[in-house]
Protein backbone atom coordinates (compact mmCIF):
# COMPACT_ATOMS: atom_id res chain seq x y z
CA UNK A 1 0.00 0.00 0.00
CA UNK A 2 1.43 3.47 -0.98
CA UNK A 3 1.74 5.98 1.57
CA UNK A 4 2.09 9.76 0.96
CA UNK A 5 5.17 11.58 2.29
CA UNK A 6 4.86 14.78 4.32
CA UNK A 7 6.32 17.88 3.09
CA UNK A 8 8.82 19.12 5.48
CA UNK A 9 9.37 22.71 4.34
CA UNK A 10 7.01 24.93 6.38
CA UNK A 11 5.29 27.62 4.55
CA UNK A 12 6.79 30.51 5.24
CA UNK A 13 3.76 32.84 5.57
CA UNK A 14 1.82 30.79 8.33
CA UNK A 15 3.10 30.27 11.79
CA UNK A 16 4.70 26.65 13.09
CA UNK A 17 2.18 25.41 15.79
CA UNK A 18 2.86 23.23 18.19
CA UNK A 19 0.29 20.30 17.93
CA UNK A 20 0.49 18.01 21.31
CA UNK A 21 -0.69 14.50 21.86
CA UNK A 22 -3.22 13.01 20.08
CA UNK A 23 -4.64 12.45 16.57
CA UNK A 24 -3.05 14.52 13.91
CA UNK A 25 -5.84 15.63 12.16
CA UNK A 26 -7.84 16.44 15.47
CA UNK A 27 -5.61 18.67 16.67
CA UNK A 28 -5.21 20.68 13.28
CA UNK A 29 -8.92 20.55 12.95
CA UNK A 30 -9.30 22.07 16.48
CA UNK A 31 -6.80 24.88 16.14
CA UNK A 32 -8.69 25.73 12.77
CA UNK A 33 -11.52 25.82 14.82
CA UNK A 34 -9.93 27.50 17.96
CA UNK A 35 -8.46 30.52 14.79
CA UNK A 36 -12.24 30.98 13.55
CA UNK A 37 -13.75 31.75 16.50
CA UNK A 38 -11.06 34.13 17.48
CA UNK A 39 -12.12 35.99 14.21
CA UNK A 40 -8.79 35.19 12.61
CA UNK A 41 -11.26 33.67 9.70
CA UNK A 42 -14.37 35.59 8.68
CA UNK A 43 -16.88 33.97 7.62
CA UNK A 44 -16.50 33.22 3.69
CA UNK A 45 -12.65 33.76 4.17
CA UNK A 46 -11.14 30.74 2.24
CA UNK A 47 -8.50 29.14 4.25
CA UNK A 48 -5.59 27.62 3.80
CA UNK A 49 -4.65 24.84 1.31
CA UNK A 50 -3.95 21.01 2.03
CA UNK A 51 -0.64 21.75 0.83
CA UNK A 52 -0.21 24.51 3.17
CA UNK A 53 -1.19 22.65 5.75
CA UNK A 54 1.10 19.90 5.27
CA UNK A 55 3.73 22.32 5.04
CA UNK A 56 3.21 24.27 7.64
CA UNK A 57 2.33 20.98 10.15
CA UNK A 58 4.60 18.35 8.41
CA UNK A 59 1.42 16.57 7.52
CA UNK A 60 0.60 14.13 4.51
CA UNK A 61 -2.24 15.20 2.45
CA UNK A 62 -4.91 12.28 3.80
CA UNK A 63 -3.90 13.94 7.04
CA UNK A 64 -5.13 17.50 6.16
CA UNK A 65 -8.05 16.16 4.34
CA UNK A 66 -9.02 14.80 7.81
CA UNK A 67 -9.00 17.59 9.86
CA UNK A 68 -10.91 19.82 6.85
CA UNK A 69 -13.58 16.96 6.76
CA UNK A 70 -14.01 17.18 10.60
CA UNK A 71 -14.60 21.05 9.68
CA UNK A 72 -17.23 20.73 7.16
CA UNK A 73 -18.84 18.13 9.32
CA UNK A 74 -19.47 20.39 12.20
CA UNK A 75 -20.56 22.65 9.70
CA UNK A 76 -17.34 25.44 10.24
CA UNK A 77 -16.91 25.10 6.72
CA UNK A 78 -17.43 24.04 3.36
CA UNK A 79 -15.14 22.84 0.76
CA UNK A 80 -15.61 23.83 -3.13
CA UNK A 81 -13.98 21.93 -5.93
CA UNK A 82 -11.66 23.57 -7.99
CA UNK A 83 -11.43 27.05 -5.23
CA UNK A 84 -10.75 26.11 -1.99
CA UNK A 85 -12.05 25.52 1.17
CA UNK A 86 -14.17 28.62 2.89
CA UNK A 87 -15.28 29.38 6.25
CA UNK A 88 -19.44 29.21 6.83
CA UNK A 89 -21.92 31.54 8.25
CA UNK A 90 -23.19 28.65 10.17
CA UNK A 91 -19.59 27.89 12.13
CA UNK A 92 -20.68 30.52 14.57
CA UNK A 93 -19.03 31.31 17.94
CA UNK A 94 -21.45 30.91 21.70
CA UNK A 95 -21.36 34.45 21.63
CA UNK A 96 -23.34 34.22 18.31
CA UNK A 97 -24.90 31.16 18.41
CA UNK A 98 -28.68 30.52 19.06
CA UNK A 99 -28.39 27.96 21.74
CA UNK A 100 -31.20 26.23 23.16
CA UNK A 101 -34.33 28.89 22.50
CA UNK A 102 -35.81 28.53 26.11
CA UNK A 103 -32.05 29.45 27.34
CA UNK A 104 -32.36 26.44 29.72
CA UNK A 105 -29.19 24.16 29.97
CA UNK A 106 -29.34 20.45 28.16
CA UNK A 107 -28.69 17.81 30.74
CA UNK A 108 -26.37 14.94 29.66
CA UNK A 109 -26.75 11.74 31.70
CA UNK A 110 -24.56 8.77 31.67
CA UNK A 111 -21.00 10.12 30.91
CA UNK A 112 -19.19 10.09 34.56
CA UNK A 113 -16.27 9.05 35.04
CA UNK A 114 -16.49 5.22 35.87
CA UNK A 115 -15.76 3.74 38.81
CA UNK A 116 -13.54 1.29 37.29
CA UNK A 117 -10.92 4.16 36.01
CA UNK A 118 -7.95 2.95 37.63
CA UNK A 119 -7.93 -0.43 35.96
CA UNK A 120 -9.40 0.30 32.79
CA UNK A 121 -8.18 3.79 31.87
CA UNK A 122 -9.44 2.58 28.20
CA UNK A 123 -13.06 2.93 29.09
CA UNK A 124 -12.71 6.14 30.48
CA UNK A 125 -10.91 7.19 26.90
CA UNK A 126 -13.90 5.74 24.90
CA UNK A 127 -16.61 8.21 27.14
CA UNK A 128 -14.27 11.15 27.45
CA UNK A 129 -13.66 11.36 23.59
CA UNK A 130 -17.57 10.96 23.21
CA UNK A 131 -17.79 13.80 26.35
CA UNK A 132 -15.88 16.14 24.07
CA UNK A 133 -17.51 16.06 20.93
CA UNK A 134 -20.76 16.68 22.92
CA UNK A 135 -19.15 19.93 24.58
CA UNK A 136 -17.38 21.64 21.64
CA UNK A 137 -20.51 21.15 19.53
CA UNK A 138 -22.47 22.77 22.40
CA UNK A 139 -19.91 25.27 22.63
CA UNK A 140 -20.22 26.30 18.96
CA UNK A 141 -24.33 26.15 19.12
CA UNK A 142 -24.45 28.38 22.15
CA UNK A 143 -26.15 25.06 24.10
CA UNK A 144 -24.99 24.93 28.11
CA UNK A 145 -24.41 21.25 28.96
CA UNK A 146 -24.50 20.46 32.65
CA UNK A 147 -24.39 17.08 33.91
CA UNK A 148 -25.86 14.55 35.90
CA UNK A 149 -28.10 16.66 38.44
CA UNK A 150 -28.11 13.65 40.78
CA UNK A 151 -31.97 13.15 41.10
CA UNK A 152 -33.27 10.58 43.09
CA UNK A 153 -33.36 7.31 41.30
CA UNK A 154 -35.17 5.53 43.70
CA UNK A 155 -38.08 8.26 43.27
CA UNK A 156 -41.21 7.90 41.84
CA UNK A 157 -41.89 8.77 38.12
CA UNK A 158 -43.27 12.33 38.69
CA UNK A 159 -40.61 12.61 41.00
CA UNK A 160 -37.40 11.93 38.97
CA UNK A 161 -39.78 13.64 35.90
CA UNK A 162 -39.90 17.45 38.03
CA UNK A 163 -36.12 16.88 38.40
CA UNK A 164 -35.22 17.76 34.94
CA UNK A 165 -38.26 20.03 33.98
CA UNK A 166 -35.49 23.08 34.18
CA UNK A 167 -33.77 21.48 31.27
CA UNK A 168 -34.03 22.35 27.47
CA UNK A 169 -33.93 18.38 26.70
CA UNK A 170 -31.64 15.22 27.67
CA UNK A 171 -28.61 13.71 26.14
CA UNK A 172 -28.65 9.71 27.45
CA UNK A 173 -25.86 7.63 27.29
CA UNK A 174 -25.97 4.52 28.77
CA UNK A 175 -29.29 3.09 30.49
CA UNK A 176 -29.68 5.68 33.55
CA UNK A 177 -33.27 6.68 33.41
CA UNK A 178 -36.40 4.13 33.37
CA UNK A 179 -38.54 4.09 30.17
CA UNK A 180 -41.74 5.24 32.50
CA UNK A 181 -39.48 8.27 32.83
CA UNK A 182 -38.69 9.00 29.38
CA UNK A 183 -42.39 8.22 28.00
CA UNK A 184 -43.44 10.74 30.94
CA UNK A 185 -41.01 13.18 29.81
CA UNK A 186 -41.16 12.58 25.58
CA UNK A 187 -45.19 13.02 26.31
CA UNK A 188 -44.51 16.39 27.91
CA UNK A 189 -42.31 17.41 24.74
CA UNK A 190 -38.89 17.45 26.35
CA UNK A 191 -36.69 16.32 23.44
CA UNK A 192 -34.37 13.31 24.19
CA UNK A 193 -31.23 12.24 22.22
CA UNK A 194 -29.27 8.59 23.39
CA UNK A 195 -26.60 7.56 21.91
CA UNK A 196 -26.12 3.84 21.16
CA UNK A 197 -28.22 2.76 23.94
CA UNK A 198 -31.87 2.51 24.58
CA UNK A 199 -32.43 0.91 21.18
CA UNK A 200 -35.41 -0.63 21.63
CA UNK A 201 -37.08 2.44 23.32
CA UNK A 202 -39.08 4.44 20.67
CA UNK A 203 -39.57 8.07 22.48
CA UNK A 204 -35.89 8.97 22.26
CA UNK A 205 -34.28 9.98 19.13
CA UNK A 206 -30.71 7.72 18.86
CA UNK A 207 -27.31 8.33 17.26
CA UNK A 208 -25.91 5.29 16.64
CA UNK A 209 -22.23 4.10 15.25
CA UNK A 210 -22.65 1.72 12.69
CA UNK A 211 -21.35 -1.39 15.01
CA UNK A 212 -22.60 -3.83 13.36
CA UNK A 213 -21.26 -2.86 9.70
CA UNK A 214 -17.57 -2.24 11.22
CA UNK A 215 -17.49 -5.65 12.91
CA UNK A 216 -18.73 -6.98 9.59
CA UNK A 217 -15.63 -4.84 7.82
CA UNK A 218 -13.38 -6.42 10.32
CA UNK A 219 -14.23 -9.99 9.70
CA UNK A 220 -14.59 -9.96 5.59
CA UNK A 221 -11.02 -8.18 6.03
CA UNK A 222 -9.68 -11.42 8.05
CA UNK A 223 -11.45 -13.71 5.55
CA UNK A 224 -10.01 -11.88 2.22
CA UNK A 225 -6.56 -12.69 4.04
CA UNK A 226 -8.09 -16.38 3.66
CA UNK A 227 -8.50 -16.37 7.11
CA UNK A 228 -11.36 -19.36 7.92
CA UNK A 229 -11.42 -20.19 11.33
CA UNK A 230 -12.20 -16.94 12.96
CA UNK A 231 -12.96 -16.80 16.49
CA UNK A 232 -14.84 -13.69 18.18
CA UNK A 233 -14.66 -12.52 21.44
CA UNK A 234 -17.28 -10.43 23.02
CA UNK A 235 -18.68 -8.85 25.30
CA UNK A 236 -22.32 -9.98 27.07
CA UNK A 237 -24.81 -10.56 23.92
CA UNK A 238 -27.79 -8.85 26.08
CA UNK A 239 -26.20 -5.52 25.74
CA UNK A 240 -27.29 -3.49 22.56
CA UNK A 241 -23.67 -2.85 21.34
CA UNK A 242 -22.36 -6.04 21.98
CA UNK A 243 -25.64 -8.22 19.71
CA UNK A 244 -24.41 -5.77 17.06
CA UNK A 245 -20.94 -7.08 17.40
CA UNK A 246 -21.79 -10.61 16.99
CA UNK A 247 -24.45 -9.94 14.44
CA UNK A 248 -21.96 -8.39 12.43
CA UNK A 249 -19.82 -11.29 12.98
CA UNK A 250 -22.44 -13.94 11.66
CA UNK A 251 -23.63 -11.83 8.86
CA UNK A 252 -19.74 -11.41 7.39
CA UNK A 253 -19.68 -15.25 7.65
CA UNK A 254 -22.98 -15.89 6.21
CA UNK A 255 -21.83 -13.19 3.39
CA UNK A 256 -18.77 -15.58 2.29
CA UNK A 257 -20.77 -18.74 2.83
CA UNK A 258 -18.93 -19.89 6.15
CA UNK A 259 -20.47 -21.67 9.09
CA UNK A 260 -20.97 -20.49 12.44
CA UNK A 261 -19.13 -22.33 14.86
CA UNK A 262 -20.50 -21.71 18.35
CA UNK A 263 -17.28 -23.18 19.86
CA UNK A 264 -15.13 -20.01 18.12
CA UNK A 265 -17.20 -18.10 20.28
CA UNK A 266 -16.08 -16.87 23.60
CA UNK A 267 -18.35 -14.28 25.87
CA UNK A 268 -16.47 -12.47 27.83
CA UNK A 269 -18.53 -9.60 29.49
CA UNK A 270 -16.09 -7.53 31.66
CA UNK A 271 -13.50 -6.43 29.05
CA UNK A 272 -10.24 -6.04 30.86
CA UNK A 273 -6.76 -7.00 28.83
CA UNK A 274 -6.61 -9.87 31.24
CA UNK A 275 -9.74 -10.85 30.65
CA UNK A 276 -9.33 -10.67 26.61
CA UNK A 277 -6.13 -12.42 27.49
CA UNK A 278 -7.62 -15.68 29.13
CA UNK A 279 -10.41 -16.21 26.32
CA UNK A 280 -7.36 -16.22 24.00
CA UNK A 281 -5.86 -19.15 25.83
CA UNK A 282 -8.52 -20.95 25.41
CA UNK A 283 -9.16 -20.95 21.56
CA UNK A 284 -5.49 -21.26 20.80
CA UNK A 285 -5.33 -24.22 23.60
CA UNK A 286 -7.48 -25.90 20.88
CA UNK A 287 -5.60 -28.32 18.58
CA UNK A 288 -7.65 -26.96 16.49
CA UNK A 289 -7.48 -23.68 16.87
CA UNK A 290 -8.03 -20.46 15.08
CA UNK A 291 -5.77 -18.31 12.51
CA UNK A 292 -7.30 -15.10 13.53
CA UNK A 293 -9.28 -13.58 16.20
CA UNK A 294 -11.53 -10.54 16.19
CA UNK A 295 -12.28 -9.23 19.73
CA UNK A 296 -15.31 -6.47 20.95
CA UNK A 297 -12.99 -4.05 21.76
CA UNK A 298 -8.96 -3.13 21.72
CA UNK A 299 -8.62 -4.25 25.18
CA UNK A 300 -9.52 -7.35 24.32
CA UNK A 301 -7.44 -7.29 21.52
CA UNK A 302 -4.46 -6.51 23.14
CA UNK A 303 -4.99 -9.15 25.81
CA UNK A 304 -5.07 -11.84 22.98
CA UNK A 305 -1.67 -10.62 21.48
CA UNK A 306 -0.32 -10.68 24.95
CA UNK A 307 -1.23 -14.53 25.21
CA UNK A 308 -0.45 -15.09 22.01
CA UNK A 309 3.33 -14.22 22.60
CA UNK A 310 3.22 -15.94 25.59
CA UNK A 311 2.32 -19.18 24.32
CA UNK A 312 5.05 -18.76 21.60
CA UNK A 313 2.23 -17.89 18.39
CA UNK A 314 3.92 -14.68 16.36
CA UNK A 315 1.22 -12.17 15.61
CA UNK A 316 0.36 -11.82 12.75
CA UNK A 317 2.71 -14.69 11.28
CA UNK A 318 0.63 -17.62 12.93
CA UNK A 319 -2.27 -15.46 14.53
CA UNK A 320 -4.27 -12.31 13.08
CA UNK A 321 -5.64 -10.14 15.64
CA UNK A 322 -8.42 -7.28 15.22
CA UNK A 323 -9.77 -5.31 17.65
CA UNK A 324 -12.20 -2.90 18.24
CA UNK A 325 -12.12 0.97 19.27
CA UNK A 326 -9.17 2.28 17.97
CA UNK A 327 -7.49 3.86 21.07
CA UNK A 328 -4.00 5.48 21.67
CA UNK A 329 -2.98 2.24 22.79
CA UNK A 330 -3.97 0.55 19.74
CA UNK A 331 -1.29 2.90 17.87
CA UNK A 332 1.20 2.05 20.14
CA UNK A 333 0.75 -2.08 20.38
CA UNK A 334 3.75 -4.47 19.08
CA UNK A 335 3.07 -4.79 16.25
CA UNK A 336 -0.03 -2.13 15.99
CA UNK A 337 -3.35 -3.16 15.96
CA UNK A 338 -5.38 -3.44 13.08
CA UNK A 339 -8.94 -2.46 14.76
CA UNK A 340 -12.24 -0.76 13.38
CA UNK A 341 -12.55 3.04 14.21
CA UNK A 342 -15.08 4.09 16.45
CA UNK A 343 -16.16 7.92 15.43
CA UNK A 344 -16.50 8.48 19.20
CA UNK A 345 -15.96 12.32 18.59
CA UNK A 346 -18.12 12.87 15.71
CA UNK A 347 -21.15 10.87 17.38
CA UNK A 348 -21.00 13.05 20.23
CA UNK A 349 -21.02 16.36 17.40
CA UNK A 350 -23.88 14.48 15.88
CA UNK A 351 -25.92 14.14 19.02
CA UNK A 352 -25.55 17.51 20.26
CA UNK A 353 -26.85 18.59 16.27
CA UNK A 354 -29.86 16.48 16.36
CA UNK A 355 -31.08 17.82 19.91
CA UNK A 356 -30.70 21.25 18.53
CA UNK A 357 -32.74 20.37 15.81
CA UNK A 358 -35.23 19.16 17.84
CA UNK A 359 -35.14 22.43 20.31
CA UNK A 360 -34.94 25.12 17.36
CA UNK A 361 -37.85 23.46 15.28
CA UNK A 362 -40.10 22.15 18.29
CA UNK A 363 -39.96 18.64 16.44
CA UNK A 364 -39.38 16.19 19.18
CA UNK A 365 -40.49 13.01 16.83
CA UNK A 366 -38.25 10.07 17.30
CA UNK A 367 -35.29 10.24 14.34
CA UNK A 368 -32.17 7.47 14.20
CA UNK A 369 -28.93 8.63 12.90
CA UNK A 370 -26.33 6.48 11.90
CA UNK A 371 -22.75 7.16 11.94
CA UNK A 372 -20.59 5.09 9.81
CA UNK A 373 -17.27 3.08 11.09
CA UNK A 374 -14.24 2.63 9.47
CA UNK A 375 -11.18 -0.03 9.01
CA UNK A 376 -7.81 0.82 10.35
CA UNK A 377 -5.31 -1.65 8.90
CA UNK A 378 -1.85 -2.03 10.88
CA UNK A 379 0.59 -4.87 11.18
CA UNK A 380 -1.59 -7.80 13.87
CA UNK A 381 -3.31 -9.00 10.44
CA UNK A 382 -1.80 -10.74 7.83
CA UNK A 383 -2.71 -14.00 5.27
CA UNK A 384 -2.61 -16.97 7.36
CA UNK A 385 0.79 -18.97 6.84
CA UNK A 386 -1.49 -21.77 4.98
CA UNK A 387 -4.06 -20.28 3.17
CA UNK A 388 -6.61 -22.36 3.73
CA UNK A 389 -9.52 -24.00 1.67
CA UNK A 390 -12.86 -23.00 2.46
Amino acid sequence: MAHETALPVPCPSLPIEPLGRGAKYRLIAKAIESAIVAGKYRPGERLPSERELCMQYAITKMTARQAMGVLEEGGLVTRQQGRGTFVTLSGVSPARGNGAPSGRPVCLLGLSRPNDTPRDPVNWQVRLLLFQGIVEMAFRLGITIETDPHSERGARTEQVVNSFRRHAGLILHDEVLPEAVLGALHGLGVPLVAINSYRDVTCASRVEVDMRGGTLMAVRHLIELGHRRIALIVGDPGRWHMRQRLGGYRDALAIHGLPYDESLVVIEPRGFREDGAAAARALLARPDRPTAIFTASDNRALGAIEAAQEMGIAVPAALSVVGFDDTEESQAASPPLTTVHNPLYETGMETVRMLHHQLASGEVNPQVRVVPMRLVIRGSSSAPATRQEG
